[in-house]
């Protein structure tokens, strides 16, 4: 389970890779 921060981190990442 990943934890909130990661997930957030996840987001924003792959938002800036679209």
């Amino acid at each position: 389970m990943i934890s909130s921060r990661e997930s957030l981190q996840n987001n924003v990442t792959f938002k800036e890779r679209s």
